[in-house]
């Protein structure tokens, strides 16, 4: 996957991308308050997983593929984009460093994703944001997810406590 804006880059993540993806999104604590992975800790975790990454891109059909978004000019690591297969549908998941929300990269990312996704065959889309946060709520909206109910105790998010929290079970199908 390679895709060029005026406002990022999504690409496969490169080994001397460990530096900016740590620095501007895997170790934010303010980043990660809605994902469900603990932040890292130190730069090597962040290496391993971006090695990780390079592998599932060597295979034919992987299970997990995770692309960087990228600052266009200097192609510092802003976020990520996160594509989970199984047998019948697809995830997407994404994130941003706090200082690039609120600027329409988020919604775009996705609809880059959805577009992705979709060109690649897959019928459906999910994914299970945490139920208060609004503004990937909003997006997924705007990228014409729907809303299939609240998924009780579905998902642990670190920074926000312990215990399983609630999400919504956005979905998108083609047919």
């Amino acid at each position: 996957m390679y895709i060029k804006r005026k406002e990022y880059v999504v690409r496969q993540l490169v080994e001397s991308d460990a530096s900016s993806l740590f620095d501007n999104y895997k170790s934010n604590l303010d980043s990660a308050k809605y994902i469900s992975s603990n932040p890292h800790t130190d730069l090597e975790q962040t290496r391993q997983l971006i090695i990780k990454c390079l592998t599932n891109y060597k295979t034919a059909k992987p299970s997990l593929l995770i692309f960087a978004i990228a600052e266009p000019n200097i192609g510092e690591v802003i976020g990520l984009l996160v594509f989970v297969f199984n047998e019948k549908y697809a995830e997407i998941h994404f994130g941003l460093a706090r200082e690039f929300c609120c600027r329409g990269i988020a919604t775009s990312v996705c609809l880059d994703g959805v577009t992705w996704l979709k060109g690649r065959g897959v019928k459906g889309i999910r994914t299970h944001p945490y139920y208060k946060h609004h503004a990937s709520l909003r997006v997924l909206e705007k990228c014409g997810f729907k809303n299939h109910g609240l998924l009780s105790n579905f998902a642990k998010f670190q920074q926000l406590g312990h215990g399983m929290k609630n999400c919504v079970d956005m979905r998108i199908h083609f047919k």
